[in-house]
């Protein structure tokens, strides 16, 4: 039987593949361990911790501050689709796109359908912005918080302010 093998020295023995152990280090806690197996964590826990942060944070880098600005600019807008202002706001869009600015002036509140149209729509469907807002204002030369109130609604801008935005949408 093979449990009762005997060698005649090391060198004849099979090569067992655990004695050729790598060291790798963990992608969540940064712990150095042992790796035979083509692993990425240290642990059970550290797997399930690291995953449970990629879904908190929906890729969206110090989402504890995008959390806690998240629910005080719903709570600003009382839950009002500061687009539409009819709809429920569920959603909080960053008006410069960008994933790392949570500033409160750069989230807007609105809902779900507002928001589908806010970004680039891949089914030919119109869309709320024909441009995105850091492009509107760079050519227009309009604040961030007025391009906003005239998406919010185009009755509460001066007509200067409309007739430059309208001149601009013309030009796309």
């Amino acid at each position: 039987p093979t449990w009762n093998r005997t060698w005649c020295d090391e060198c004849c023995q099979p090569i067992n593949p655990a004695d050729f152990v790598i060291k790798k280090k963990c992608i969540h806690c940064g712990a150095v361990f042992d790796d035979n197996a083509n692993k990425k964590y240290c642990s059970a826990k550290c797997y399930l911790a690291h995953r449970k942060t990629i879904v908190e944070n929906n890729g969206y880098p110090d989402h504890y501050l995008f959390k806690k600005n998240r629910i005080a600019k719903l709570s600003n807008a009382s839950f009002v689709c500061e687009i539409c202002n009819l709809n429920k706001a569920t959603v909080v869009h960053h008006i410069d796109k960008s994933k790392t600015n949570h500033a409160l002036e750069n989230l807007m509140a609105i809902c779900t359908g507002c928001h589908a149209q806010v970004h680039i729509n891949q089914w030919g469907r119109p869309r709320k912005y024909p441009k995105s807002l850091n492009d509107m204002q760079k050519n227009t030369g309009l604040s961030m918080p007025t391009l906003i109130k005239y998406y919010k609604n185009k009755n509460s801008v001066t007509a200067r302010v409309k007739n430059k935005i309208e001149i601009f949408l013309k030009g796309t």
